[in-house]
């Protein structure tokens, strides 16, 4: 893509059998959605002290790859980018197998200050686990890289031991300069305004975003991703 290798993996079965209920209709795509749904739910349960690792096989897909990509042309560092776990803890694999390699994790999402979701009826089993992946993967790490918007998380003493390797960052989808002629803009032209990413309930919830959406003149909101039942309903009720 644009010049560079792209190597991509499924997830999981869960993964593959959602992804093929895309083209499907009727019964055929009802039966793919349920058993992805399925899977996903047993490989939940098979994987709950690790929360939130919920594939060790993508792991070592990931992590095979990259010693392959590595011994055919070196490369002196690897980013495990935190949504998931799986891309951090293959990119620590790979640091503690060539040790020269700078390790930096590019977190999206705080990992201990993100919701912990109850499991098995309560939220100690996830927060533990996620503390100890904490650990585990930001000794390892030469960079730890944190949204800004995480900051005053990691500005708890618990995290002194990795003081040193934080590097505050945010999402670079802005270029930020003094090239902007505003003046030519067309009054009357519409605006369109994108959400990437998982708008839910609890995480991305764009419900005070709706509310100021109402006061903005010819613009459209365009939402890239999942949106679940209750932001579904509330975009409709909105009346936008």
């Amino acid at each position: 893509i644009d010049g560079v290798d792209v190597f991509s993996f499924n997830r999981n079965l869960g993964s593959i059998l959602l992804n093929a209920a895309v083209g499907k209709k009727g019964v055929m795509k009802d039966i793919f959605t349920i058993a992805g749904k399925i899977v996903h739910k047993v490989l939940n349960y098979i994987c709950t002290f690790v929360w939130p690792l919920h594939s060790p096989l993508l792991v070592y897909k990931y992590y095979r790859m990259a010693c392959r990509l590595h011994k055919k042309n070196p490369f002196n560092a690897v980013v495990g980018v935190y949504c998931l776990m799986e891309e951090v803890e293959a990119a620590r694999l790979l640091k503690k197998k060539y040790p020269d390699i700078q390790f930096s994790i590019y977190s999206l999402d705080a990992f201990s200050g993100r919701r912990i979701p109850a499991i098995l009826g309560s939220h100690d089993i996830a927060k533990k686990s996620i503390l100890r992946w904490e650990k585990k993967v930001f000794s390892s790490a030469d960079n730890v890289c944190i949204m800004a918007s995480h900051q005053q998380h990691y500005d708890d003493s618990n995290y002194d031991y990795m003081r040193a390797k934080i590097k505050v960052m945010d999402i670079p989808l802005l270029n930020i300069n003094n090239y902007y002629e505003t003046d030519r803009e067309v009054p009357d032209q519409v605006k369109k305004i994108v959400f990437t990413g998982s708008a839910r309930k609890f995480a991305g919830n764009p419900e005070y975003f709706l509310k100021l959406l109402k006061s903005i003149k010819n613009v459209e909101f365009h939402i890239y991703g999942i949106v679940d039942g209750y932001v579904g309903e509330t975009i409709k009720e909105s009346g936008l």
